[in-house]
Order: C-alpha cells, then structure tokens, then sequence
C-alpha cells in the first residue's frame, strides 16, 4: 500500500487589501507605499498564452513590482535557478523559458521599476534543513554541516504551533525526496528580502543591468565558439541536456535594447535576512520582522504569488505559514489585517486538509 502523500500543484495565490493601503501605526505617514506586488515563487509552467493574458492583465496596473525567487546567474554557472527551468521535460522548460520573456519584454515596456531577484546563492546560505524518517526537522549550518539543536527545536515549534507533528512530517518529507529530503526553506528568505526591498532597498539590494539570453547546446557566440559546455567543478561535472534552452542573464549597459533592470541582494545583508527568518517563526510578537510584514500588507493593494506547492520542496506551504504567524503574534489586529490574514488560512487550508488537519 503507498503512503499518504500531499496534493501537488502550481497555482496563483492571490491576496487583496479590503482597504485604500494605509498607515497601520507602525511607520510614518510619508513612508506609506501603495504597490502591487508579482512574486513568482516556482517554474512559470503555465500555458503561454494563458499566461500572457494574466500576466498582461497584472503588469499594466500602477506601481507593480516583480519579485523573482531565484539566483540571477550568467552563462558558464551551471544550471539557472530551479524557479527559471523544468528539467524534467523540455517541452515544459521552453515553455518556462519563454514565459519569462515575455514577462520581461512586456514589465519594461511600461515600468523603470527593476525586476528583483530575492535569493541569496547556495554558497551563500547559512542553514539547512533534513526531514528524517521519524518526522524531525533537523537544522545544520549550512557550510559546516553541524547540527544545531536549538535550532531545530526552534524550526519544531514553529511548525507544532500549527498541529504538525512528527506523523505529518513523515508525509510532507516525501515532497523533498528528490533533494534527499533536504531543503533551504529559501522561500520563506525569499518573502523576507521582498518585504525589505520594499521598506528600504537601498540598504539591502544592489542594483545594475543585463541581458536575458536564451542559449542551449548549439549555441555559438560571433567567434563561432560554443557558448554551452562541461563545467567541472570539485572534480564533478556538469553538462547541459541538448535541445533543452537555458535561460541567463549577461551583465550590460542600460543602453542595450534587450537590457532590463535588476535588483539582488547584497551579500553584507546575509545575517540581517537570517535573524529575521529565526524571528519570524517565534511564538513572541517583536517589533522587527513580524511588524514589517504586517505594514507590507497593510500597504500593498494586492499580492499575487505563483506557487508551486510540493513540487520538490515544502517551501512554499511553511512560507504561507510563517506569514500568518505574523499575524496571530499580534493580540491587537486591526479589521483589515485580521481580513488579510484570513486570506492566507484560506489559501493554505486545501494543504492542511491534505494533512488531515482541521484549519
């Protein structure tokens, strides 16, 4: 008999101020944004011209902004971001590929806002996560490899807060076995350097111009060179799957007519980013990270996500979680955020009934 196992899906989440964006009390009235926010937090696998019409639809509202969870990467650095590809089918991953194009083409036609790529690189990453066969979560340093305890209790409780037992663990893993039941919870940074960049980007993000560039194996550059090859690295090799296009982006001028504007985070803010992910799934309400995502929604019109809800990673699920545990940290909601947040227990609740867990 198979074991129980968790629906997988890509879908758009979508969440809407029920108000005109004000100030929630936290900050100034000058420091009020009213902005939209785009975040695409798994492979754009949807149907091109489907897509195009939603995507067209999104962009031409005013003050939009695109977040992109994945690692900006140039040709000769392997394999783009796992959110930029599908490396299971290239009929898919073309269609991914150009999905992000016409996303491109069409967000710089009408704003001089940058596409925000929000994820800090592998090597970058300061914790990981195992999900063991007992259902535990186990946090290491991610560099070290050294079990952290604290930790671990700390990722335990957060996720125990919701009704997610070791029983429940032993289910969601199965999401992560391909990753050797591994994973960054890198979405959940994801959200974080979003909610920064639109509170204060220049302390956080850095900014410049490339190229999207769509190359495969029989790609050549004006020297008749091939632009796509072996790379070795620590003795491993990788290679490059023919007839499948890979998507990168090559530093430019901003004169360039295929040039768009991006944005990435500085590798300084590393340790900012990390106590917030920590502070973020506590049990206290805090006056830093819980406080900021609050104000985010209170002064974003609407949210959309796309996301791709145990497709390789449970990522996507403990974000959506992480989220509303800002909210139920803070005794004092006003209406509009206890209407926000009762948005996202809308979208996660088909999960947690996957679960077998009542929400």
């Amino acid at each position: 008999m198979s074991s129980p196992s968790i629906l997988k899906s890509f879908q758009w989440d979508i969440v809407e101020n029920p108000h005109e964006p004000k100030s929630c009390g936290c900050f100034k009235k000058q420091e009020v944004l009213k902005v939209n926010i785009l975040e695409i937090a798994g492979a754009l696998i949807q149907n091109h011209n489907d897509f195009k019409i939603i995507i067209d639809f999104i962009i031409k509202e005013l003050d939009t902004y695109i977040f992109l969870n994945a690692e900006i990467k140039k040709i000769g650095e392997k394999d783009p971001a796992s959110n930029l590809r599908f490396k299971k089918d290239i009929e898919k991953n073309n269609t991914v590929i150009d999905n992000y194009i016409h996303l491109f083409n069409e967000y710089r036609k009408i704003s001089s806002n940058p596409i925000v790529f929000s994820t800090f690189g592998r090597n970058d990453r300061l914790y990981s996560f195992n999900m063991n066969e007992n259902g535990e979560i186990i946090c290491s340093n991610a560099v070290t490899k050294e079990i952290l305890p604290e930790k671990s209790q700390e990722f335990t409780n957060f996720i125990k807060s919701f009704g997610i037992d070791e029983e429940k663990m032993k289910i969601i893993r199965e999401c992560s076995k391909e990753a050797k039941y591994n994973t960054y919870m890198i979405d959940i940074i994801s959200f974080i350097q979003q909610v920064c960049y639109i509170i204060n980007k220049d302390l956080l993000f850095d900014e410049e111009y490339r190229k999207p560039v769509v190359i495969n194996t029989k790609t050549k550059d004006s020297n008749g060179t091939i632009l796509l090859t072996d790379i070795t690295t620590d003795g491993k090799i990788w290679k490059p799957v023919e007839n499948q296009n890979y998507l990168y982006f090559q530093p430019c001028d901003e004169y360039d007519p295929e040039a768009i504007k991006v944005s990435y985070p500085k590798n300084s803010s590393i340790d900012t980013i990390y106590n917030y992910f920590w502070e973020m799934l506590s049990p206290i309400n805090t006056y830093g990270i819980k406080r900021m995502v609050r104000y985010h929604f209170n002064n974003c019109k609407t949210y959309r996500r796309w996301s791709d809800y145990s497709i390789n990673d449970t990522d996507d699920a403990f974000t959506i979680l992480a989220i509303i545990n800002c909210f139920n940290c803070c005794d004092e909601l006003t209406d509009d955020e206890k209407l926000i947040c009762n948005q996202f227990k809308a979208i996660i609740r088909p999960w947690f009934t996957e679960l077998g867990i009542k929400y």
